[in-house]
C-alpha cells in the first residue's frame, strides 16, 4: 500500500493534520489522559500540541508552570511553557514555548505562582480534585517532590489520579473552560519517553502494525470500541491499513453500533466517500453506516418537543422551551425539580419500511434503544423505559433502566434491546413507547436535573451467532 516506505516526518505531518482538523471542528485533540469532567458548556478549547507540533514536541518537556487564582486561592487557570531537552542541534540554543492559557480567560486580576524545574526535572502524577471544576491540582515530579495548589476542597469533589509509567513523563497539555462555573473543568496530557531518542516512538509502532498485518488482524476482536477509535484517530496509518480488511469492517461495524460513538460515525462518512475502496468493502461499509442510522427524530430537541409527548405526575404536561437548553450549539433536555417524562411514541410501520419490520419479525434485525445523559452539576436521577406493544396494545416486551446517580460528563447508555426470537410465540411488534424520567434532587426552582441528549432507536443485524453474542452481552453493562 506504499505505507512501508514512509519516513518519520510524513508520518509526523499526518499526525499534525489530523489533530489540527480535531481542533477546526473545536473538539480537543485526543491524549493520553484526562483529567476532569466535561460539563457540556466548554469553551476555549485550547491545545498546546498546535504549538510544538513543527518542532518535534517529543523533544520537550515542561520548563515553568504558571498557577492563576482568585482572591479566594481557587484554581481557575494553568499555562505551562516547555524546553526543548534532546535531539539539540548542534551550535544553537535549545528552543523555549510558552503554552496556552488552559482555563479562564480573563486573568488581569489573577494572582500568579511561577513554578520553575530544573532541565532533570518531569512531571510524573497529576491529582485533581473535582466538584464543578478542577478546584485542586497536585503536582508530583520524578525526585518525588510536590506542589499543590487550590484551597477549595469538599466531600462532594472527585479524584482523578494519573501516574505516568515509568521511564515517561506528562507533556503536551490541553483543557477547556466550564462557561457557567468560569473555571477549568478538563485538563488534558500527552505521555512523552524521559530517556532520549533520534526517531518518532508513533512512528516505529506504525513499522510494527505493516510489518505485522496478520497478528493485528487477530487482536481486532478482543479490542473494545474506544481502544479501536483511539487507534484510529492517533494513528491514521493504522487506519488506512485496517479500512481495508473486511474483518475490520466487520468488527468495529458491529461495535460501533452499540457505542454511540459520534467519532465512529464521522469516520464511516470519510470513508464511504473514498473512491479508491474495493466495491464489497464500501457496500460492507454503507451497510454498517445505515444500521448506524437513528430513528428518532429531533434526538436534541433542536425543534423544541416536536415528535415527542411531555408528561408530569398529573398526565399530559404544557410543553415549556425551559426544558431545552442550548449551550455553546449543543442542544439537549433538562429535568426540573418536578418529575417529568419525555416520551417517543411511534408505530413501526411509521418509522420502519416493510422490509426493515418482516426482517424484525423473523428475527434478522434487533430493535435498540440508547441515551446519552449527563448530571447537571446539582444531583439528580433518571429511569429510561422501553415497552414494544402487539396491534391489540399486548405488552410483548418491557425493560427498564434506572440511573439513582449520574456521572457529570456525558455517557452513552444501551437501554434497551428487543430481539423478535427471544419471544417467538408471540404476537408481532406493532408499537414502541420509549419513556424518559427525570429530576433534580435540590432546587425546587429551575432546571438543575440531569440533561438528555441522543436518544436513540436503531436496528442491527442479528444473524450470525456472533452478531447474536454481542446483542446480548451488550446489555449486560455499561458501554
Amino acid at each position: 500500500m506504499g505505507n512501508k516506505n514512509m519516513n518519520s516526518q510524513q508520518i509526523s505531518g499526518q499526525l499534525v493534520q489530523l489533530k489540527e482538523k480535531l481542533a477546526q471542528e473545536n473538539r480537543l485533540m485526543l491524549k493520553d489522559i484526562s483529567l476532569g469532567f466535561s460539563t457540556g458548556d466548554e469553551i476555549h478549547p485550547q491545545d498546546d500540541f498546535f504549538l510544538l507540533s513543527n518542532k518535534g514536541y517529543q523533544n520537550f518537556k515542561v520548563s515553568k508552570i504558571l498557577i492563576f487564582r482568585n482572591e479566594k486561592n481557587e484554581l481557575l487557570a494553568i499555562q505551562f511553557t516547555y524546553k526543548q531537552y534532546q535531539n539539540l542541534e548542534q551550535d544553537k540554543e535549545c528552543m523555549i514555548v510558552k503554552g496556552n492559557i488552559l482555563g479562564h480567560q480573563q486573568i488581569k486580576n489573577m494572582s500568579q505562582t511561577e513554578i520553575e524545574l530544573k532541565d532533570d526535572q518531569f512531571i510524573t502524577q497529576i491529582i485533581v480534585y473535582v466538584e464543578y471544576v478542577i478546584d485542586k491540582i497536585i503536582i508530583n515530579f520524578n525526585y518525588g517532590n510536590e506542589v499543590y495548589y487550590g484551597s477549595r476542597q469538599t466531600s462532594k469533589q472527585e479524584m482523578f489520579t494519573f501516574i505516568a509509567p515509568q521511564g515517561f513523563h506528562f507533556n503536551c497539555f490541553s483543557g477547556s473552560t466550564s462557561s457557567h462555573f468560569q473555571g477549568l473543568c478538563v485538563l488534558k496530557a500527552d505521555v512523552c519517553t524521559i530517556k532520549k531518542y533520534n526517531v518518532d516512538p508513533k512512528s516505529n509502532f506504525i513499522k510494527l502494525i505493516t510489518s505485522n498485518k496478520s497478528i493485528f488482524r487477530s487482536l481486532i476482536p478482543f479490542l473494545t470500541v474506544k481502544e479501536m477509535s483511539v487507534m484510529m484517530r492517533a494513528y491514521k496509518v493504522f487506519a488506512e491499513i485496517l479500512s481495508n480488511e473486511v474483518l475490520f469492517i466487520d468488527e468495529i461495524g458491529r461495535r460501533g453500533l452499540f457505542s454511540g460513538n459520534q467519532n465512529l460515525i464521522k469516520y464511516y462518512e470519510k470513508l464511504i466517500k473514498q473512491q479508491n475502496l474495493a466495491s464489497e468493502v464500501r457496500n460492507n461499509l454503507r451497510s454498517y453506516y445505515d444500521n448506524i442510522k437513528n430513528y428518532v427524530q429531533n434526538p436534541h430537541g433542536e425543534n423544541k418537543f416536536q415528535g415527542f409527548e411531555f408528561y408530569d405526575d398529573h398526565g399530559r404536561a404544557e410543553q415549556k422551551d425551559s426544558y431545552i437548553e442550548n449551550l455553546n450549539g449543543l442542544v439537549h433536555f433538562k429535568f426540573s425539580y418536578f418529575k417529568s417524562t419525555l416520551v417517543w411514541k411511534r408505530n413501526l410501520n411509521d418509522i420502519f419500511t416493510i422490509n426493515e419490520i418482516e426482517n424484525i419479525i423473523n428475527s434478522s434485525l434487533a430493535i435498540v434503544f440508547g441515551i446519552e445523559i449527563a448530571d447537571s452539576n446539582y444531583g439528580g436521577s433518571l429511569t429510561a423505559e422501553v415497552k414494544i406493544l402487539d396491534k391489540e396494545q399486548n405488552i410483548l416486551f418491557v425493560q427498564t433502566k434506572n440511573f439513582p446517580t449520574i456521572q457529570r460528563g456525558f455517557k452513552f447508555y444501551n437501554i434497551a434491546g428487543y430481539f423478535k426470537s427471544q419471544n417467538l410465540n408471540q404476537s408481532n411488534p406493532y408499537q414502541i413507547i420509549f419513556s424518559i424520567s427525570g429530576q433534580d434532587s435540590r432546587f425546587w426552582a429551575g432546571h438543575f436535573g440531569p440533561r438528555l441528549r441522543s436518544i436513540t432507536c436503531r436496528l442491527i443485524p442479528v444473524q450470525t451467532q456472533q452478531e447474536i453474542s454481542l446483542f446480548l452481552n451488550s446489555f449486560k453493562s455499561d458501554q
